[in-house]
């Protein structure tokens, strides 16, 4: 899976701005899950964020955040340009991002994880907020200065697994060893009944 991009003016454009990227933001899965149970359609924000190799998180305006109705699950101290640290709302959100299929199939990566709202600057912006590392880590982004175009791949559908991320690694083994017990007793309760009848 391929998502491409072009900068403006080339050559120069990545210079200028940094490669920039159309994404859709939305609720994290299960408030999104909630919502359609209820006869609800879960909210999204279309936004443009640039690619940063340099932030570690991904960030967002706050007021993104706020207009999708997301409440801060806790506050992390955060460095920006100022360099001086401060308390910024982290919310937990998916980033939805297409990307070109094989034969021209269209498919959406999700990328859920805890995202920063950061205040909106001063002066707007072209973008609302920064692809950070934490996104990075799961694709191969391959950026292009001289024709000041950009990719960005992924060998699935979703990157990564929703249920994965965030996650400590221990919490993800527990819950998996879980999942394997309940799978287990289903089976054992299943085996049982039949042989009853």
């Amino acid at each position: 899976m391929r998502h491409t991009g072009k900068a403006e003016p080339v050559p120069h454009g990545l210079v200028l701005v940094g490669p920039i990227i159309k994404v859709i933001i939305r609720p994290p899965s299960i408030v999104s899950e909630v919502l359609v149970a209820d006869g609800k359609e879960p909210p999204e924000i279309p936004v443009k964020l640039m690619i940063d190799t340099g932030a570690q998180k991904t960030v967002i305006e706050d007021q993104i955040a706020r207009d999708l109705g997301l409440h801060p699950i806790r506050y992390d101290a955060m460095v920006g340009v100022s360099q001086v640290p401060e308390d910024c709302p982290v919310y937990r959100a998916c980033i939805v991002i297409g990307y070109e299929g094989k034969r021209g199939v269209d498919a959406q990566g999700v990328f859920e994880a805890d995202i920063v709202g950061m205040k909106s600057p001063a002066r707007p912006m072209d973008h609302m907020g920064l692809l950070g590392r934490d996104f990075l880590r799961y694709v191969r982004l391959v950026y292009n200065g001289p024709t000041g175009s950009f990719e960005i791949n992924d060998g699935s559908y979703m990157i990564p697994p929703m249920s994965l991320v965030g996650a400590d690694k221990s919490d993800v083994k527990r819950r998996l060893v879980e999942k394997k017990e309940a799978r287990k007793k289903e089976k054992r309760r299943k085996t049982k009944k039949r042989t009853k009848r």
